[in-house]
């Protein structure tokens, strides 16, 4: 949308509402508008936000120009093409249509592109899944299974959005590193082993994040690093829960347990803030630990303490 007006002050409401039918590409969005002055000057919109359908709807696209629809001319790529991709100038786009990306035997996924939109399951039988996004994000909406090797998503200069997903590796480590923003909101992520989330700032409301045997480690302190939001979420090893940030650490109505292994947090300075009103902390000794010694700590949990390290 591109709008001018004359230096005279005009207020301006803009009404979107968008109607959303199927997923990547699939949106119509319809603006109203109304001032509250008269003025002169000029409006111009859009009378249409979608592209063009893809040639096949089982089909992944290169999104050229990163406005999230299919244009005619970009590149598209057969689910074929799509276990083993490598394409580093590519917005590699996979709707839900294309279907599950899967392995057999004990092949591996490996797609490598400069940002990586997948709606689909990706599952490997019996190898590792990674997913690499050389300049840009990961947003990913499915779930990425390996049923016996490892799970390793990474954005180093981007974002990666895991909002409502699913991670899944039955044996093996599961590790996602972000440059910026990992948003893990209502996620669930799930191995017998380690895992490892990196990130500048992490945000990890509602998640379930679980390990039978292995330790789990949120870190917000890639690129300077920031905060750390696990508001709502839950936590569960038999081994160590390690938590650092940058800035403020927020565990409000959270729950960390560990049958054998400690609960830690690190924050970034003493200036910050660990929120841990109505969390459930249940370690081995029911204590959450702290670091720096004197870090502001708001609220009481619900069960267990806080104590500094």
């Amino acid at each position: 949308m591109k709008w001018s007006v004359s230096p005279r002050t005009v207020t301006i409401t803009v009404i979107a509402v968008a109607v959303l039918s199927g997923g990547i590409g699939s949106s119509v969005t319809h603006a109203y508008f109304t001032s509250t002055e008269t003025g002169s000057g000029t409006i111009s919109a859009a009378d249409s936000f979608g592209g063009s359908s893809p040639p096949s709807d089982d089909v992944a696209w290169d999104d050229a120009d990163g406005d999230g629809q299919y244009d005619e001319g970009e590149r598209t790529y057969s689910p074929s093409e799509l276990a083993n991709f490598d394409n580093q100038s590519s917005n590699l786009v996979i709707p839900e249509s294309v279907g599950t990306v899967e392995t057999s035997g004990s092949e591996n996924i490996q797609i490598t592109a400069k940002s990586i939109t997948s709606e689909v399951k990706i599952e490997a039988k019996n190898g590792d899944v990674n997913l690499n996004a050389k300049n840009g994000n990961v947003d990913l909406s499915g779930s990425v299974v390996s049923k016996t090797g490892s799970v390793d998503i990474d954005a180093q200069f981007g974002d990666v959005y895991l909002e409502g997903a699913t991670l899944d590796s039955k044996n093996r480590n599961i590790d996602v590193t972000a440059g910026g923003l990992l948003d893990i909101d209502g996620a669930t992520i799930d191995t017998n082993a380690q895992i490892t989330l990196r990130a500048q700032q992490i945000s990890a409301r509602d998640a379930t994040i679980s390990s039978k045997n292995g330790n789990i480690a949120l870190r917000a302190t890639e690129n300077g690093g920031g905060e750390l939001d696990a508001t709502g979420a839950t936590m569960d090893t038999n081994g160590q829960i390690t938590l650092r940030s940058g800035a403020d650490l927020r565990l409000e109505d959270a729950t960390l347990s560990s049958k054998n292994g400690d609960a830690t947090a690190e924050v970034g300075a003493s200036s910050d803030t660990l929120y841990v009103e109505g969390a459930t902390i249940q370690d081995k000794d029911d204590t959450l630990r702290y670091s720096p010694g004197d870090t502001t700590v708001d609220g009481t949990p619900a069960s267990g303490s806080t104590q500094p390290n």
